[in-house]
């Protein structure tokens, strides 16, 4: 297989005729573009628009009156206060607004016969007493252990932590450790691509200073001035 390393496109030019009118510089046509500012300081209204500018609209039947409504003047509805100074008196209702006081209430007839009695008999026996636990023992028996230690028995437990400063790789695993492959038929390049020579495609620059001119449309930009 051929050895690609030695890849080079610094000789790469452009396609044929790209470059034929590479300093055409674009002129004729129908088109004009203008770039002007546009001035409205003469302009004047619209024929006749200003002929009756201090018109003042009058007559019709229908008057409208702007007037601040005063009741200076204003008295009451006829009878109104013909009896102003009435008080309302008779009928049967009588209502009353009076603070309610308690101090002569008693308690209901017999309510406090035996108020200064109290309880005694009966079987129930309540107790209102801390309880303390200050000569409880253990359960009888419960002790006699307590200071026996395990021991015999087959299984053996081990708290030991464990360390692996002496293993070593498994058998053959660092026999081919410096090894380097090589052979095979594939290549991997890895090369920058350079493309200094590159040029444009044939004819690709050949209006590239074209400036379009003429036709029959006009562009204007200009600034509106409305003073």
């Amino acid at each position: 297989m051929a050895d690609n390393s030695s890849k080079n496109v610094v000789y790469v030019k452009s396609k044929i005729g790209s470059m034929d009118n590479y300093d055409h510089k674009a002129g004729g046509g129908t088109t004009k573009v203008y770039d002007k500012n546009e001035n409205y300081d003469n302009v004047k209204s619209r024929a006749g628009a200003n002929d009756n500018i201090d018109h003042k609209a009058g007559g019709g039947t229908t008057k409208v009156f702007d007037q601040k409504t005063t009741y200076e003047n204003v008295k009451s509805r006829a009878g109104a206060n013909d009896n102003i100074g009435h008080k309302a008196g008779g009928g049967t209702t009588k209502v009353f607004d009076q603070k309610t006081t308690y101090e002569n209430v008693k308690s209901r007839a017999g309510a406090n016969d035996n108020i200064g009695h109290k309880a005694g008999g009966g079987t129930t026996k309540v107790f209102d007493q801390k309880t303390t636990y200050e000569n409880v023992k253990s359960r009888a028996g419960a002790n006699d252990n307590i200071g026996h230690k395990a021991g015999g028995g087959t299984t053996k437990v081990f708290d030991q932590k464990t360390t692996y400063e002496n293993v070593k790789s498994r058998a053959g695993a660092n026999d081919n450790i410096d090894h380097k492959a090589g052979g095979g038929t594939t290549k991997v390049f890895d090369q920058k691509t350079s493309y200094e020579g590159v040029k444009s495609r044939a004819g690709a620059n050949d209006n590239i200073n074209h400036k379009a001119g003429g036709g029959t449309t006009k562009i204007l930009d200009e600034k509106t001035v409305y003073k």
